[in-house]
């Protein structure tokens, strides 16, 4: 089933498809974000589907990996749309989906940044933005710190103004936290998914959702027959900042999985981040501090909602997060 999401703050007085088709003129102004360069920490992309490759990142082999890691690396001659972290003592370029998991990363990039026009009725909420291919998963259990580490460091050296990550991990290793730190030192944006254990986040010690550092964007998914309230298994809480649509798109050419996830509402953050750093780059000099505006104005513009019935057939509560039940609204960049 489509979703649809009410468009507040704007002149519209309809409801828009979602994942929104801002084709042509972009109504909302949701045009350019060449400028920024968006990390999809995941499973890999498929970067062959005309929606996806020409939004895709390009770094140079030659600049990517020093001349001390191409005897340990597969590379290639010529561009480079991203690395594959999942084997722990070697890396290759351009990952794409494993078997096991086939549509993930495609459906998270989709949302960020797919074409406009290129597959009728599909448009990624940031049409020109770069998007870095960084693989993690599927890997042995035990590999799974190291990866996303380093995944997070590659991206912080290599330009990413902001980090999706749709993915919630249990992990003691300081790596994972030494990697989120860095990052927030250096002014990248992270958008965390909020998990979908149906849980209190406080309570939780899920990576990288729960860390407390002031670059993180946690976002949990908004039920999308109730769009107040968030899906039955969303993690909620204090430690959740906003909530964003959780339904998966429909992909031209890729096998569909229905399903309704953290990880495609934090996808749709990390597009609407890109389009206002884009807006709001040439008023900031520092990256760390363009990272905390363009968080800032993200809430600031999110509309704050009162759930009054409980979530889903079995939850016998209302769900609660963060300050004043925050949804994203991409109104304002109108």
């Amino acid at each position: 089933m489509p979703c649809y999401l009410k468009v507040l703050n704007s002149n519209l007085g309809e409801t828009e498809r979602f994942p929104h088709d801002y084709t042509g003129a972009s109504r909302l102004g949701f045009r350019d974000a060449s400028g920024v360069i968006v990390a999809v920490v995941d499973c890999g992309m498929d970067l062959t589907l005309n929606f996806l490759n020409e939004n895709l990142w390009n770094g140079q082999s030659d600049s990517v990996f020093g001349a001390g890691d191409k005897d340990s690396c597969e590379i290639k001659s010529g561009q480079v749309h991203g690395v594959d972290f999942t084997e722990p003592d070697s890396l290759s370029v351009n990952p794409v989906p494993s078997p096991g998991e086939p549509t993930h990363g495609t459906s998270v990039a989709s949302i960020i940044g797919a074409r406009p026009g290129v597959e009728r009725d599909l448009a990624g909420v940031a049409h020109s933005v770069q998007m870095m291919s960084l693989k993690v998963f599927p890997t042995e259990i035990e590999h799974y710190a190291a990866s996303v580490s380093r995944a997070i460091i590659f991206a912080v050296d290599h330009g990413a103004q902001v980090i999706n990550c749709s993915f919630f991990l249990y992990s003691r290793s300081s790596k994972i936290r030494d990697a989120f730190q860095y990052a927030f030192e250096q002014g990248v944006l992270v958008i965390a998914a909020a998990g979908n254990e149906d849980a209190d986040l406080v309570d939780s010690d899920g990576l990288p959702g729960t860390l407390e550092f002031p670059n993180i964007l946690t976002v949990g998914a908004i039920d999308c027959a109730l769009p107040d309230h968030l899906v039955d298994k969303s993690n909620f809480g204090k430690k959740v900042d906003l909530a964003a649509p959780g339904e998966k798109p429909v992909l031209p050419g890729v096998i569909h999985y229905p399903g309704v996830s953290t990880s495609f509402a934090a996808a749709y953050v990390s597009g609407a981040c890109a389009l206002t750093w884009q807006r709001m780059v040439k008023r900031f000099g520092s990256k760390k501090e363009m990272a905390r505006c363009v968080k800032e104005n993200i809430l600031e513009h999110a509309r704050c909602v009162s759930p009054s019935v409980a979530t889903g057939l079995d939850v016998p509560k209302v769900k609660q997060w963060g300050e004043g039940n925050r949804v994203l609204d991409l109104g304002f960049l109108a």
